[in-house]
């Protein structure tokens, strides 16, 4: 499947099959390098009937972005509009993803497609109209765009119920990694068109609406790539506080959609954004509200005593802020590798 509505200026191009939004923020020489990797990966698609509008957070036209993109615009699909004011991550990828097409996806500047990529959702979705989003594998790659590992397939391909899917996110499973889904727009617009960004983890926010709203669809198919590198928003972000009170939003999320969850679960899930909210309370030298953390969360679920972050967080809460910025540079390097951590080596394949 191939096309393309082009008609030759930007102000007559036809309504496209699917909006592309891409992301950057203020990119180093080398991010730069990935925004062109990024451009180029969307142009060799074999599905040629999308718009791509590059959202520049807080920049003015003429910097290095305006350069990288210049040999591109003369292609009517693609459009670079810069904010100015600087927005939130959140606010910056709901400008990305506005428009009229009826799939809508999301590619950071750092990540990358393989040709088939649109060509294999729009077909799913086309396929299965009450599908709310389609995803599908991804390949972790270091900053030089060297493969590191493979997701896992996280459901079988096809499309899957709302119970099934939110019961396996709620899990941490079946999470679709940044570049790899394609979203109805109608869906899109019933939960608000738009990524939350007071939310700890926007994306998952994101997917949690739409997956308990409308059956989910997976392909068994690698065909994006996940680039792990030091600059990411993600790794330098403390949600712990937040976290907790996100905890109230999912349970409101299930009632709206009718979804139940087993008591247990939900302890669970609260007594870990507890922990998560010592370790970010330990690192600020709160030694008082770090306890209290931990031990709500205990008392919320007994097995959260044996999680891994209890012993770190006692030493912290002893020896005060001093350990602040050690444990910082650590649990950034640890969120850096965590999707690496959880997925399987491509060597084994």
């Amino acid at each position: 499947m191939t096309g393309s509505n082009q008609t030759g200026s930007k102000g007559d191009i036809d309504v496209p099959h699917v909006d592309i939004g891409m992301t950057t923020y203020k990119p180093s020489a080398r991010r730069l390098e990935y925004l062109r990797t990024a451009v180029e990966s969307i142009l060799r698609q074999t599905f040629g009937d999308w718009r791509l509008l590059v959202s520049e957070n807080g920049s003015e036209p003429g910097d290095g972005v305006a350069r990288v993109l210049e040999p591109y615009l003369d292609d009517p699909r693609i459009t670079h509009v810069p904010t100015r004011a600087e927005l939130s991550g959140g606010e910056n990828s709901t400008r990305a993803t506005a428009g009229t097409a009826p799939y809508v996806t999301l590619l950071h500047d750092d990540d990358w497609w393989e040709p088939a990529f649109l060509e294999r959702r729009v077909e799913f979705l086309d396929a299965h109209p009450d599908c709310g989003f389609v995803f599908g594998g991804t390949t972790v790659v270091d900053d030089t765009g060297e493969p590191l590992n493979r997701s896992r397939a996280a459901l079988p391909e096809g499309a899957h119920p709302s119970a099934h899917y939110v019961s396996l996110l709620l899990r941490g499973e079946g999470i679709p990694m940044p570049p790899t889904a394609l979203i109805r727009r109608t869906a899109f617009d019933a939960i608000g068109g738009a990524f939350d960004h007071e939310r700890p983890g926007w994306d998952f926010d994101l997917y949690l609406r739409l997956g308990a709203r409308f059956p989910v669809g997976y392909l068994g198919v690698w065909d994006s790539a996940f680039r792990v590198h030091p600059q990411q928003y993600t790794y330098a972000v403390r949600w712990g506080d937040r976290r907790i009170e996100y905890e109230d939003r999912i349970d409101e999320i299930l009632g709206e959609a009718n979804l139940d969850v087993a008591p247990s679960d939900r302890r669970s899930r609260r007594a870990a954004a507890y922990m998560m909210a010592a370790l970010d309370a330990a690192e600020t030298g709160a030694r008082r509200h770090t306890l209290s953390l931990v031990g709500r969360g205990i008392r919320m679920d007994r097995r959260a005593a044996l999680d891994r972050r209890v012993p770190v967080v006692l030493v912290m809460a002893a020896f005060g802020p001093r350990l602040g910025p050690f444990v910082n540079r650590v649990r950034a390097k640890i969120r850096r590798r965590r999707y690496v951590r959880r997925q399987r080596d491509v060597s084994s394949d």
